[in-house]
């Protein structure tokens, strides 16, 4: 299963259970894995919404940030971020209304913790995986997929994304 799916399959089985976005302004917060809400600044902070994975209690300050992680797949472009937090939290945003979901003007969005295991080693969802960050980028090598190379989003937030309800 390829890195990007591996963390997208609960976001997955999360939308089937919701049946819809909406495009509403009004809604600044994401919806976690956890079932509840939290929104970021992309810089580490959150506004102070609760969440039930809580804080990672890892130092991920060295990799943080937020990251795209955008892809052409079969000629369709799929819109999707990854947003590191300083204190373990992993956040994955998805947008819907691209080419290759075809859906709402929304993002689906899921929430994983990161526990560093020293140096570039971390663990996310069960895989240790090697992170880290060199001339405004993520380098990310997983064991089965190989090395993906992330640029750092500029100029806009998290907060900035409609998450879908």
């Amino acid at each position: 299963m390829t890195f990007k799916l591996y963390m997208t399959l609960p976001i997955i089985i999360a939308a089937l259970s919701l049946g819809g976005c909406s495009s509403s302004d009004d809604d600044d917060g994401g919806s976690t894995d956890t079932g509840t809400t939290t929104s970021t600044d992309g810089n580490g902070t959150t506004d102070g919404g609760s969440t039930d994975a809580g804080a990672g209690n890892s130092d991920t300050s060295a990799i943080a940030g937020l990251w795209d992680f955008t892809e052409t797949i079969n000629g369709e472009i799929d819109v999707y971020y990854i947003e590191i937090l300083a204190d373990g939290r992993f956040f994955e945003w998805d947008y819907q209304g691209d080419s290759f979901d075809q859906g709402d003007n929304c993002y689906l969005t899921g929430e994983f913790t990161i526990t560093s295991l020293g140096g570039d080693r971390y663990i996310l969802q069960g895989e240790e995986v090697s992170m880290s960050v060199s001339n405004g980028e993520l380098t990310v090598v997983t064991p089965n997929d190989g090395t993906f190379v992330l640029p750092a989003l500029m100029g806009i937030t998290s907060t900035d994304f409609n998450a879908c309800t």
